[in-house]
């Protein structure tokens, strides 16, 4: 996102627009991969559970071995709605 974009709470706005449609009515969970160092990221998806006063769990979903950079970090599945099964 460019610098001047940042904190104007773009990401929920674009989030919320989207869950509002039409095709997602049932829809039970939203999920996203983030790496643990996208902090910016981490809030957003903290700040839309909150908000819609769901659980967010979070576990890993893609080691570093799973790519083939080897500084690649994990990815961690995030998931708002009902927690894990």
């Amino acid at each position: 996102m460019a610098p001047e974009a940042r904190g104007q709470g773009l990401a929920l706005h674009m989030l919320d627009h989207l869950l509002a449609r039409p095709a997602l009515a049932g829809c039970r969970w939203l999920e996203t991969t983030v790496t643990p160092s996208n902090a910016a990221s981490r809030r957003v998806f903290e700040s839309l559970a909150v908000r819609l006063n769901a659980q967010c769990a979070e576990r890993t979903f893609f080691t570093k071995e799973d790519f083939q950079d080897p500084h690649h970090e994990p990815e961690m599945l995030i998931r708002i709605g009902p927690c894990f099964a």
